[in-house]
C-alpha cells in the first residue's frame, strides 16, 4: 500500500493514560496539518526507519465541527475534578489563541487570545449543568466575558434507551430571537445528526457488557467521567444494600 508521508515535528510528549504515550505533532514550518476524521490512525516513521502506529486525537476529530473547536488546546488537558455536596464538578481552564468561534465572535477582539473555561457539574443520577466561557483582559467571565449555560437531563426509558431533555441560556444577546432560533436549531442538529449516531453505535458495540469488563483505554480527559461512574456505583450499591436490609 502506497503511503503519503508528511514531515512533522514532535512539539510535546506526555503520558495520556497508563501505558499510553501522547505526542503533539506540528508541521516544521508551522502550517496546518491535513484534516482527519474521528477514529483515524497514522503511521510515524522515526529517523532510524522504525514505523510506529498511533491513533489520531484532536479537535479536528471533534463531532461538532469548527464552531466549538479549541485548536487542540483542550484535548490534552487533565481537568480539575472535585466533589461538592454530592455533585461532581469537572473543569478545564486554558488560554485560547483565539477563542472558539462560537464565543469569540462576541468578544471585543474575536481573533485575539482569550481565557476560556469549560465546566460540567453532574447531579446524581443523570443531570448535567454545562458552562463554557471566554473573557479578555479580566478574570470575571460572567461580568466581563461571554458565557453559555446548558442543562442536560436524562431519564431512563428502558435498559437500552433514555429520554433526553435540554435547555440553554447565555449572558449575551439575551433578547435576540433570531439568535435563539439559530442556536436551538444548531443544538438539535448536533444532538440528532452527530451525538445520537455515535452514542447508538457505542451502545450497539458494547451491548450489555459492563464498561470495565471491556478494558477501555482511558485518556486524561476521562477523569471526570470515571469519578462520576464510581460515585454512581457506590450510590447504587448503597441503595441495593438498604433494600436487602429492609426485606430481611
Amino acid at each position: 500500500m502506497e503511503r503519503n508521508w508528511v514531515d512533522v515535528r514532535v512539539s510535546r510528549c506526555a503520558p495520556a493514560a497508563q501505558g499510553i504515550l501522547g505526542l503533539e505533532l506540528v508541521a516544521p514550518d508551522g502550517a496546518p496539518l491535513p484534516a482527519f476524521a474521528a477514529g483515524a490512525h497514522v503511521d510515524l516513521e522515526l529517523p532510524n526507519g522504525m514505523v510506529r502506529p498511533y491513533s489520531l486525537l484532536g479537535d479536528d476529530a471533534h463531532l461538532h465541527g469548527p464552531l466549538i473547536n479549541t485548536g487542540g488546546k483542550l484535548s490534552p488537558l487533565i481537568p480539575n475534578v472535585t466533589e461538592v455536596d454530592g455533585k461532581v464538578v469537572i473543569r478545564w481552564d486554558w488560554l485560547a489563541e483565539p477563542a472558539m468561534p462560537l464565543l469569540g465572535e462576541h468578544l471585543a477582539e474575536p481573533k485575539a487570545p482569550a481565557k476560556m473555561f469549560f465546566e460540567v457539574v453532574w447531579h446524581a443520577p443523570a443531570v448535567m449543568r454545562l458552562r463554557v466561557g471566554a473573557v479578555q483582559g479580566s478574570d470575571d467571565f460572567v461580568k466581563d466575558g461571554v458565557v453559555l449555560f446548558d442543562y442536560h437531563i436524562m431519564t431512563p426509558e428502558s435498559a437500552m434507551s433514555t429520554h433526553y431533555f435540554f435547555a440553554s441560556t447565555r449572558n449575551y444577546l439575551i433578547d435576540d430571537a433570531a439568535y435563539n432560533e439559530g442556536k436551538m436549531q444548531g443544538m438539535l442538529g448536533a444532538f440528532t445528526l452527530e451525538d445520537k449516531p455515535m452514542i447508538e453505535a457505542q451502545q450497539a458495540e458494547m451491548g450489555t457488557h459492563d464498561l470495565w469488563a471491556l478494558k477501555p483505554v482511558l485518556l486524561s480527559s476521562d477523569a471526570g467521567a470515571i469519578r462520576v461512574r464510581r460515585v454512581l456505583k457506590a450510590m447504587i450499591e448503597a441503595e441495593q444494600g438498604a433494600r436487602l436490609r429492609a426485606v430481611s
